[in-house]
């Protein structure tokens, strides 16, 4: 597999971004079009490259911005006829009362909540990608692709709602948190009529999956049973009759791909969000990141706290394997769904 850095910089020539354009939507980008495409990618390069090597003070707000960059560059190449100045200059999402949770006792940054907003950022990289998350599993390309509902205006997540579904940061999790909602597993091609029959595994990594952890992350979907068998979980979930190869009936669905598997990946369950929605592992990502960045902003005393070590610092290898998650696995999906396997 390619690196996706190998990918992305194809997007900063204005040469190549114009024929690329064409390629993909049949029309003509001009020159100015794609300088401003261009741009986005050369700048978002840059911020992930200062990311690498900066301080851990400023390396949450580095890698945001090169986030934001990536994704803008993305939301004007694949959607016809989106320029610079018709992007959105908010980010799409809001901080909802941090002064208010930092100050109260025994809370910690997991609890940090933000807001969905009508539109901005968020919402424009998240149409232009379909909501979208293309899957590697079993092999060390793109496997399967599936699409989500775009998260609506007013939907809230706490900083730990998203990393407990997160498989890559998912050991450290759970040595700050015990309420993991993720595992590795599969779905089974026979099962009763009116069910769908899927597997977990015991452990992601060296984190044990136990069944509360089973039952957390099916639920609110209506389970049948949960049963131990060779070493892994056994969930026999609910289905309409005639629906039992849908997505609605099950948990939500990412891969996980190791660093040292050589890009070859396996499927993951992570528990849907309040409400039963569920959305792609690049916005995820993109809240995530918009979170660290906000904090070490405006919070930056509380922020250094955490990357020194200073106080109350048991989210602090959580939140550092999170930014590392972000380096390395964000561009990829970028890079993804700028390939031409990705329509």
């Amino acid at each position: 597999m390619r690196g996706p850095w190998e990918v992305l910089v194809n997007f900063e020539s204005q040469e190549l971004v114009r024929r690329l354009y064409h390629a993909r939507h049949g029309r003509e980008a001009n020159a100015a079009h794609a300088a401003e495409i261009g741009a986005c990618f050369t700048q978002g390069a840059a911020y992930f490259e200062s990311a690498r090597v900066a301080d851990r003070a400023v390396r949450p707000l580095l890698l945001y911005y090169g986030v934001l960059s990536l994704a803008r560059g993305t939301s004007m190449f694949l959607r016809p006829g989106r320029r610079e100045a018709s992007l959105s200059q908010a980010h799409g999402l809001a901080t909802v009362s941090w002064g208010e949770t930092l100050a109260r006792v025994g809370s910690d940054v997991g609890d940090l909540r933000v807001r969905v907003a009508e539109a901005g950022s968020f919402q424009e990289f998240g149409d232009a990608t379909g909501n979208r998350s293309m899957l590697r599993i079993g092999r060390n390309d793109i496997s399967q692709v599936l699409s989500y509902h775009r998260a609506t205006a007013g939907q809230e997540f706490s900083l730990a709602d998203l990393l407990s579904r997160l498989p890559e940061v998912i050991e450290q999790y759970d040595r700050w948190r015990q309420d993991g909602r993720c595992a590795i597993g599969g779905i089974r091609p026979e099962s009763p009529a009116g069910t769908v029959s899927i597997t977990m595994q015991r452990r992601v990594g060296a984190s044990i999956v136990d069944r509360a952890r089973v039952e957390r992350v099916v639920n609110p979907l209506p389970v049948v049973a949960i049963e131990e068998a060779d070493a892994q979980w056994v969930v026999q979930l609910r289905a309409d009759p005639g629906t039992e190869s849908g997505l609605s009936h099950l948990p939500g669905i990412w891969d996980y791909v190791p660093t040292n598997m050589l890009g070859i990946g396996s499927l993951c369950f992570a528990a849907r969000y309040e409400g039963g929605w569920f959305g792609s592992k690049s916005g995820a990502l993109f809240v995530a990141a918009y979170v660290l960045g906000m904090l070490a902003r405006y919070f930056p005393s509380r922020w250094m706290a955490l990357a020194r070590n200073i106080g109350s610092d048991g989210g602090t290898p959580t939140l550092l394997a999170t930014m590392s998650t972000i380096e390395q696995v964000f561009p990829q999906l970028v890079a993804d769904f700028m390939t031409p396997t990705s329509t």
